[in-house]
C-alpha cells in the first residue's frame, strides 16, 4: 500500500509541476522554449522537485493518518 501511495503522490506531483510550468511559461513563444537552453536549466528541474515533494507529503500523510488510525 505504501508503494501505491508513493507512486500516486509522485505522479500527482509531477502533473502539478507541469501544470505550474504551463501556467508560468504560457506567454513564452514555443521556439524560444525549444532553442534557449537557459530555460531548460532554469525550469526543467521544477516538475521533478514537485514530484518528490508531493511523494514525500503523500507518504507522510499516509503514515500519519492511515497507520495510526486517528481519523
Amino acid at each position: 500500500m505504501v508503494y501505491l501511495i508513493g507512486i500516486l503522490g509522485f505522479i500527482g506531483g509531477f502533473a502539478a509541476g507541469m501544470w505550474l510550468l504551463a501556467a508560468k511559461l504560457k506567454n513564452v513563444p514555443r521556439d524560444i522554449l525549444v532553442r534557449d537552453k537557459e530555460y531548460h536549466k532554469k525550469y526543467g528541474i521544477w516538475p521533478w522537485i514537485m514530484a518528490l515533494l508531493c511523494c514525500f507529503a503523500a507518504l507522510y500523510l499516509y503514515n500519519y493518518y492511515l497507520t495510526t488510525g486517528d481519523f
